[in-house]
Formats: C-alpha cells, sequence, structure tokens
C-alpha cells in the first residue's frame, strides 16, 4: 500500500502502488508548471445509522466519501511507492488522469482503463514481437498504449524486367 502525505500539519492518504504511482507523475508535472489544482478521491466509510428519533446507531452502512485537496506548489508533499509501480506506465490512464486535473473538476484518482483485445490477435503477444495491436481505437506499440495510430506499409514497386540491347 501507498502512502501520500500532504501539507504541515500532515495529513496521510493511503492509496494502490499503481494508482499513486500514476498520480505522482501528473501531480509532480502540474506542480513543476506552478499550476494549481483540486485532487479529489473516493474513500469509503461506516458512518453511524440514525434512528427515527434523532439518535444514531453504531455501525452504519459503508458509504462513498469524497475527499478533496487543493494542490500548490508551495505545499509539502510525500509520496511512498513500491519502485515495482514506477515501471510500466500506463500511457492511457496518464493521459486520462491529465486531462481530469486539467479540467474544471480537477484531478480525480479514477481506475485504470483496460483496453479490449482485437479477435484472434493478442495485444500483448503482438506487441512483445515489436508489432502493433489495435482495438477500438487504442493501439499498443511495443507495450504502450496509445491513440489514433495509424501504421502504413511500403508500398513495393513491381520489378520490371528490362531488356537492354
Amino acid at each position: 500500500m501507498a502512502t501520500f502525505t500532504f501539507g504541515n500539519p500532515s495529513l496521510s492518504v493511503d492509496f494502490d502502488d499503481r494508482l499513486l504511482a500514476h498520480l505522482r507523475s501528473v501531480i509532480v508535472a502540474k506542480l513543476r508548471r506552478s499550476e494549481s489544482f483540486l485532487f479529489s478521491w473516493d474513500a469509503q466509510a461506516v458512518l453511524p445509522a440514525a434512528t427515527s428519533d434523532g439518535g444514531v446507531t453504531a455501525p452504519g452502512a459503508p458509504v462513498s466519501q469524497l475527499h478533496s485537496l487543493w494542490m500548490h506548489p508551495a505545499i509539502g508533499l510525500q509520496f511512498s511507492i513500491d519502485q515495482e509501480a514506477l515501471v510500466g506506465l500506463n500511457r492511457a490512464w496518464l493521459d486520462l488522469l491529465t486531462t481530469s486535473a486539467n479540467s474544471n473538476g480537477g484531478l480525480h484518482a479514477l481506475t485504470e482503463p483496460v483496453a479490449p483485445e482485437p479477435h484472434g490477435v493478442s495485444a500483448a503477444g503482438a506487441a512483445s514481437a515489436g508489432g502493433v495491436a489495435s482495438a477500438g481505437g487504442v493501439a499498443s506499440v511495443g507495450g504502450v498504449a496509445a491513440t489514433e495510430i495509424v501504421a502504413t506499409a511500403p508500398r513495393k514497386r513491381p520489378r520490371t524486367s528490362s531488356s537492354r540491347a
């Protein structure tokens, strides 16, 4: 489990290592450009259940809570992530998180997108062979997802036999 620590006094939040590795890339890129933004994530919490007379009972049903922080270059941050999670970042996920961070609603901790595989061809198999595999407008080149990749094979000129006299 990875930990994100924010501000002074500090607030520590646990995230999945792979998610925090991707969030870290987006957060650092924006703060490096001196851009402030809102960062939000959902968390499950168990709140006390209310009774009909206004009292509370313990515990209630789990509910989803939205947490938000204002990210600013002057506020200290610390990321604690397994190094293995930093290898092989998903370009499509980074693009999705960056688009979110650049929106009016700010950066949201979104789940990793899963690219569908084309029928009869494994995207991983084609990419590991150095080829290009694509499905639904998403392509994988050498194991890295990309959008709108158009590959065309060079045309060979037909050989003509010429006789010289």
